[in-house]
Formats: C-alpha cells, sequence, structure tokens
C-alpha cells in the first residue's frame, strides 16, 4: 500500500508516494509533464529491491496547481530538492522517465552534491517535432506491443494528464536539443533507451552516452518508451545492477 507525503513547497501543497519495499530509496520523477507519480506504477517490480519515491510534482496528481501557470524544468527541480528534504536524506538516487529525465538532470547540474546517482529513461534525443510527424499520438504507440497488459497499464496508472503543464512546456521550453544538459552531468549515469522508443534511438542516444562524462548505456530490447511495462524483468535488473554497484 501506498503511504502519501505532503510537503509544501512556495506555498503549494505537494505530494510524493512512497511505495513501500525493501532497499534504499530510489526517488522517481515521471514525464510528461503533466503526469503524477502513479504513471511509473512499481517500474517493472524494482520495489522489491528499492524503496520507490513516486514523485508529484507541481501541478500533477495530487500536488496543487501553481498560481502563475508555468512549469519550467528548474521549478520542478526545486520541488524534487524539497522532496530530498522531506525525506531527510542529505544525498539521493534519482530515476528520471523522458520529461523527467530533464528535471532529473537538471536537478543533479543544480546539486550534484545531492545525487549520488542517475537513471534516466526515455530521454528524448530527436526532435519532438519530428515524432509527431511521425506519429499518430496515440498511447498505444508507445508501447512495444499495445495488448493486454499494456492497455490495463494505461487504465491503472496512466491516470489523468494535466494539458496545461504539457502546453507550457510546448511553448516555452521545447527546443531542438533537450538533451544537451546531459552533456554537462558529472553524476555517475545509467542511460537507457527501449530499442522501439519513438523518442529515442540506439544511434543517436549511444552518441550521446559517448559524449557524457560518466555514463553506462544499456539498449532494452522488445521495450519502447515504457520499458518496465515492455519488458519488466530486465528493466528492473538493469537498474538494480546498477544501483547497486553504486554503492561503496
Amino acid at each position: 500500500m501506498n503511504v502519501k507525503h505532503i510537503i509544501e513547497v512556495d506555498g503549494l501543497a505537494l505530494a510524493a508516494y512512497e511505495e513501500l519495499g525493501d532497499g534504499p530509496v530510489l526517488v522517481c520523477v515521471p514525464g510528461g509533464p503533466g503526469y503524477g507519480g502513479e504513471q511509473l506504477g512499481n517500474l517493472g517490480g524494482l520495489d522489491a529491491m528499492r524503496q520507490l519515491v513516486l514523485c508529484d510534482l507541481r501541478g500533477a496528481g495530487a500536488s496543487d496547481m501553481p498560481e502563475k501557470r508555468s512549469w519550467t524544468i528548474a521549478d520542478y527541480a526545486h520541488d524534487l530538492d524539497s522532496i530530498r528534504e522531506a525525506l531527510g536524506l542529505e544525498r539521493i538516487a534519482v530515476m528520471g522517465h523522458a520529461h523527467g529525465a530533464l528535471v532529473a538532470t537538471r536537478y543533479a547540474l543544480d546539486h550534484p552534491e545531492r545525487v549520488s546517482a542517475l537513471v534516466l529513461d526515455a530521454v528524448p534525443v530527436r526532435r519532438i517535432e519530428e515524432v509527431d510527424a511521425e506519429s499518430d499520438q496515440q498511447i498505444g504507440g508507445y508501447f512495444s506491443k499495445y495488448d493486454d497488459t499494456a492497455k490495463r497499464y494505461v487504465a491503472e496508472h496512466m491516470g489523468t494528464m494535466v494539458e496545461q503543464a504539457l502546453a507550457w512546456f510546448w511553448d516555452n521550453e521545447v527546443s531542438d536539443d533537450l538533451a544537451a544538459p546531459l552533456l554537462d552531468l558529472k553524476t555517475p549515469t545509467l542511460l537507457i533507451d527501449g530499442s522501439k522508443d519513438p523518442l529515442g534511438g540506439e544511434t543517436p542516444t549511444r552518441e550521446l552516452a559517448n559524449k557524457m562524462h560518466d555514463c553506462e548505456f544499456i539498449v532494452i530490447e522488445g521495450a519502447s518508451h515504457f520499458p518496465w511495462v515492455d519488458q519488466p524483468r530486465v528493466y528492473a535488473e538493469v537498474v538494480e545492477t546498477f544501483l547497486a554497484s553504486m554503492t561503496p
């Protein structure tokens, strides 16, 4: 059963969902922007090895809407540090998915001393306009196979996206190279690409990883944008192996 923690940040009530389990804490940032932490489910069973803290950042999930209706990546990173403080931890391992990977990257760049390791998956290394031009933009296109398992996952975990957050991102922060900040990271990073992810692609993601300072790159075959749904056991094992290697 998830335990809901409410904290106040800049006058907003933010919700973090802590998935109870065995092992060290992994703070998890969903994609979107505009999705709550429920989007991540239990990351393919990773909660059996890690204590997952699934974040609802400002304007998403059970968290308050920001008064100015602005959602910068820097704002989200600020929220993430407040969640770290509420957890009483000096350093955290952070997982970020898609847009959440951009938030996790920003956080690690702003506070490198507070991040022990990064797990970044489904990083948008391709221009979003290119992806949308090729896609029918239906949710099924983001799974390797839109079978009963994927449909059930969507029904149980995707919830409702806050369209205003996504629209703000499109109007204010979408760029030709969203992944460029990853090149400045010094934090040990696991970069994951699903072999069928429309936002990634093995060649451009590998090229990005090769330019990064301290990066391990893994392709999960047969997985798309949500690798922990398409290949849950592989995803959980890959992430746990990397994080365990970060422990002194």
